[in-house]
């Protein structure tokens, strides 16, 4: 440990510095949240904290790849999922991949095989509707190993608890949008610890039609709302 940088200065509270142990991971009072087509997606956000407010980001994109599991000792019949990181990196100026990622190349190379059986069986006569069925349980399995992109946002509930809240693509831009707007016409940051504001989330349809809205759900409710503990 560094004794320069790591211990806690005069005046830190020791609640800022030191977290509290856990035995297990049946005691963490920390949830993830999601977006209900069904229930009130009503959600406070956090602004940058931690490790983050130095360089003033209240949201972490990440890209994970699920399909792989390992033992559940608690519950046999329920393996534990075990996603990992996408390492595929591109330019965004010249949209040229820099990095593979061996996952994406294994992926993208059985996806062209599972597509090159639905040709052949078309081109002996099949309609794609019954290629696909020669393929059906290919087609599963490439579903499972599916790669998630998210933003990862801190949000508070209505019911007072903190977690994870992922959101996709629609619902971020849909989310930054309002959160413009907000600062446009107020001039202040709907997400500011003391002055911020709660969000509102809709959402409806389902896949690739799926849309998502957000609107200001309240008024400033104060710094008590974003305390941490």
């Amino acid at each position: 440990m560094d004794s320069n940088n790591n211990n806690p200065q005069a005046g830190d509270s020791l609640d800022d510095f030191f977290g509290t142990a856990k035995n297990g991971g049946s005691d963490t009072n920390w949830k993830t949240h999601s977006l209900s087509d069904k229930e009130p997606n009503v959600f406070r956000i956090a602004p940058p904290i931690k490790s983050l407010k130095e360089v003033g980001k209240w949201n972490v994109y990440d890209r994970l790849h699920y399909g792989y599991t390992v033992p559940n000792d608690q519950n046999p019949d329920k393996p534990r999922a075990r996603p990992f990181r996408c390492i595929e990196k591109t330019n965004r100026a010249t949209k040229m991949i820099e990095q593979d990622c061996p996952e994406c190349s294994l992926l993208k190379a059985k996806n062209d095989e599972v597509d090159n059986v639905v040709a052949q069986h078309v081109a002996k006569g099949k309609t794609p509707a019954e290629a696909e069925e020669f393929v059906a349980g290919a087609r599963k399995i490439l579903r499972e190993h599916n790669l998630d992109k998210k933003y990862y946002l801190l949000a508070k509930n209505l019911a007072g608890e903190w977690g994870t809240l992922k959101l996709g693509y629609r619902a971020f831009t849909a989310l930054q949008d309002e959160r413009m707007k907000y600062m446009k016409e107020n001039g202040q940051d709907p997400l500011d610890a003391r002055t911020g504001v709660w969000f509102e989330f809709t959402r409806q349809g389902k896949g690739l039609d799926t849309r998502y809205s957000v609107k200001i759900a309240m008024e400033s409710l104060g710094i008590s709302d974003l305390d941490l503990h």
